[in-house]
């Protein structure tokens, strides 16, 4: 290898980039489950032609986000009821064994951004801003992943996190299922940062199975019955009993694309 010569620095392609766009347009609710994807429309919006915008339909279908069918172009997936739980049951797992890992593996650097995102998820809780919480709860998690330092472990919760992370945070409008996951947070972090291994991965584990069961009784998005898809503190905790107001109810269904 000739080291004289400049080395080329990796860039996301044109395909990448709109399969990103198009990600966080599923991922907000934008682009429902079940919607055809309209590729003049698409490709108006986005400003690209048909050729990367196809390419990004292989790489979420690849992701499972969006089912390609022949003549009959792509639409968003629509997950089955089972669908759902599979993919809360491997996250369930992932989750926990990140947390393991991150408690092994985190640099102090690592374990004071998670602590600040924390930080950060509290204050927006007391301020009943769901949306600035929705943000940092799901950064919060994805530090930890991260600082799990195993890519193949990372590539799997990203990619099903990217099907479900709608349900995660909209269980978190119903009355006293913010405070829950408050509370969870709390504990799951706490012992992040005191390095109890063990307890993290069950704390994480319990957290997302308790998502499970929000999220397949929900009507955030349409789940079809069995089968595959075809187409703080305790003050803190107390004052969340309370839902939040609609306001925030509203912008937080609106505005998961900021999540991503």
């Amino acid at each position: 290898m000739d080291l004289s010569r400049p080395l080329a620095i990796d860039h996301p392609t044109l395909s990448v980039v709109v399969a990103d766009s198009l990600r966080k347009l599923i991922t907000a609710g934008k682009l429902a489950p079940g919607d055809r994807l309209n590729e003049r429309q698409l490709c108006d919006q986005l400003t690209v032609s048909r050729t990367p915008l196809r390419e990004a339909y292989r790489i979420l279908s690849a992701e499972g986000l969006v089912e390609l069918t022949p003549k009959h172009g792509a639409r968003v997936t629509v997950l089955s009821r089972d669908d759902v739980a599979d993919i809360f049951d491997v996250l369930a797992v992932n989750e926990g064994l990140a947390g393991r890992l991150a408690t092994e593996k985190a640099t102090r650097e690592q374990l004071e951004q998670i602590a600040d995102l924390h930080r950060e998820m509290m204050s927006a809780y007391r301020a009943r801003d769901m949306v600035s919480y929705a943000i940092a709860a799901k950064g919060t998690h994805d530090a930890i992943n991260e600082a799990a330092g195993n890519p193949t472990l990372r590539e799997i919760y990203l990619r099903l996190n990217a099907q479900v992370q709608k349900l995660r945070y909209q269980a978190n409008l119903e009355e006293g299922n913010w405070a829950r996951s408050i509370q969870a947070h709390e504990r799951f972090v706490a012992a992040l940062m005191s390095r109890d291994a063990s307890r993290v991965e069950s704390l994480l584990r319990e957290h997302v199975l308790a998502k499970k069961r929000l999220a397949v009784g929900t009507r955030a998005m349409p789940l079809q019955e069995g089968g595959s898809a075809t187409a703080g503190g305790a003050g803190a905790a107390q004052a969340a009993d309370k839902p939040p107001a609609r306001a925030a109810k509203r912008a937080a269904s609106n505005t998961y694309e900021d999540m991503r």
